[in-house]
């Protein structure tokens, strides 16, 4: 009860710390087509979402915009921040846009500040302008629109085919340079084809192409995988040892749950996964929903993490009664030597938990090469009067 208590608290306090990050005051709307007429002015921030979101009117605040289609064609005097199937933008934006979707497009907007782009296809019109930077990352992209600063963008294809004040960096796999294209600036380009030029497209500085190094890159991403396993080996050991010392009964009970009903404790597991993705994303859809999304996503994540440690000690349990270790002697019902005792050795201090495992598994390996000394094994595992 207490323990249920004190997760009803913490999920309590996340809300209360993700209520306070939101504005005090705001308008909200949702629905099948929730909008916002172009005779309306709303003084606040706007949090609208719905299958065809519209918003026509003027917004003196932030937009945040979720649907299957998103189309702000009004005046926002502050930032848009949108995700949907289809995504377009032809208002005046005072602020930055941020956008996500299958299709994205600015077309006949004016935004004061910078504009991002993530989706399969991405492009911006010749009658668009960018006070900030662009930033892009799709399958297709086509930047038409006259930007202020630079372009950074990553896409399979992309073209160059409007104005840029600073420098273009990008990692394609084919790119155009436009008829239209005036760069400002330096044009640095990863890829393995050549720049198709246009007639008439122009670069102020200097064009370089860079071929990825696929070698390198593929032993980079080894070394991280390997970085990133080690990493997630270390710190599962850790907190399964801080679980075992400081929370030993409700882990172990765990444990031996895994250990006597293995199928339905996997069944109820993967049933409550597939309940929890459907539910997580109804409440991200929803304006009013999106903290208990967020509380759900941190408290899935955190049972997940947690779920291969207990699998783990009971993977260790089976494996320790398999080879003739007793119920008394098993991982985890002798931990004070992982919380009291230390026995020094020359010039090391290793503690006798340790002792007793690295003495277990130079039995087990010697179980695996000699079936003398399978015959002549301990009856109650190693020994632990070894470890004066």
């Amino acid at each position: 009860m207490r323990r249920l208590a004190l997760m009803l608290g913490v999920a309590v306090g996340l809300a209360s710390l993700v209520a306070m990050t939101m504005p005090a005051r705001a308008e909200t709307r949702s629905g099948d087509s929730p909008q916002v007429p172009a005779s309306q002015t709303i003084n606040d921030d706007l949090y609208i979402a719905g299958q065809n979101v519209v918003v026509n009117g003027t917004v003196n605040g932030d937009v945040y915009a979720a649907g299957q289609s998103v189309t702000i064609k009004g005046t926002i005097n502050g930032d848009v921040l949108a995700a949907g199937q289809t995504v377009m933008v032809s208002g005046q934006i005072r602020g930055s846009v941020r956008t996500t979707g299958q299709t994205v497009q600015l077309s006949g907007a004016q935004v004061g500040g910078s504009f991002s782009g993530l989706g399969q296809n991405v492009s911006t019109d010749s009658d668009s302008t960018i006070g900030g930077g662009m930033n892009g990352s799709a399958q297709n992209l086509i930047a038409r629109a006259k930007v202020s600063r630079g372009i950074t963008a990553a896409a399979a294809r992309a073209t160059l085919d409007g104005e840029a004040g600073r420098d273009v960096i990008m990692a394609v796999d084919q790119l155009t340079l436009g008829a239209n294209a005036r760069l400002g600036g330096n044009l640095k380009y990863y890829s393995d084809h050549s720049l198709v030029t246009g007639s008439g497209g122009q670069v102020a500085g200097a064009t370089t192409r860079i071929e990825p190094n696929h070698r390198q890159a593929q032993t980079g991403a080894a070394w991280f995988g390997f970085g990133f396993r080690l990493w997630s080996f270390v710190s599962a050991f850790i907190i399964g040892v801080l679980m075992l010392v400081w929370l030993r009964q409700p882990t172990q009970r765990v444990a031996d749950v895994i250990i006597r009903r293995p199928w339905p404790t996997l069944g109820w597991g993967l049933l409550g996964l597939l309940l929890a993705i459907p539910v997580l994303i109804m409440l991200m859809i929803t304006v009013i929903g999106l903290p208990l999304a967020i509380i759900l996503a941190i408290l899935v994540g955190v049972s997940l993490y947690l779920a291969k440690i207990f699998v783990a000690l009971a993977a260790a349990e089976w494996i320790w009664k398999s080879f003739g270790g007793s119920d008394q002697s098993r991982p985890g019902r002798d931990l004070d030597a992982i919380c009291n005792s230390v026995s020094a050795g020359p010039g090391l201090v290793i503690p006798k938990a340790l002792r007793q495992l690295l003495e277990g598994l130079d039995w087990c390996l010697n179980c695996f090469t000699s079936t003398q000394a399978c015959e002549h094994r301990p009856a109650r595992g190693p020994s632990r009067e070894r470890l004066g």
